[in-house]
């Protein structure tokens, strides 16, 4: 929709909504990407500690999914795990009332896991999992008023030549 070289912005649709800030977006999801994997490293995003104790010393059971009724041999394990959030990575969080949880747990691990640390893994995973996703609206606005003010405020106060740069890039 051009007239004399000129782009109809009256008329939008998503894919020129896209197409005009892919790399808006893509800084964006980057950004979010990145402040995820900070939120999950220890001692930045999270303290956790978390103790297991066997439950039963071996199970024999059924199994289902691909090798269905055959027998297998796991170790059970009772645990806890503590845990508690940053409030700037975590803030959702934090606002409900659980920047410090406690979860008791009981997981299965394979039958050489004597001390639980697959158990454990699989806990903290689990756990972990369940406050990203609750603070996934905070990491993308976070992240898109970042971008933004980057793209605001650093590009006018460069030198010219990396203004120019940042313009093409941004659109």
């Amino acid at each position: 929709m051009e007239k004399d070289g000129q782009m109809d912005y009256f008329v939008d649709t998503k894919q020129g909504f896209f197409r005009r800030n892919k790399k808006m977006i893509l800084c964006t999801l980057l950004l979010t990407i990145t402040i995820m994997i900070v939120a999950l490293i220890p001692g930045i995003g999270y303290d956790a500690k978390i103790e297991v104790s066997p439950y039963a010393r071996r199970r024999i059971f059924r199994t289902s999914g691909l090798t269905e009724g055959s027998l297998s041999t796991a170790r059970l394990f009772n645990g806890t795990l503590q845990a508690s959030f940053n409030p700037f990575l975590y803030p959702i969080s934090y606002i409900m009332g659980d920047d410090s949880i406690i979860r008791k747990f009981v997981g299965a691990g394979e039958f050489w896991d004597y001390d639980g640390e697959q158990v454990k893994e699989m806990a903290m995973l689990g756990t972990l999992t369940m406050e990203i996703v609750k603070n996934l609206p905070y990491f993308l606005v976070a992240s898109y008023l970042l971008t933004l003010a980057f793209s605001r405020l650093v590009i006018p106060k460069t030198s010219p030549r990396i203004s120019k740069l940042l313009i093409r890039l941004r659109s």
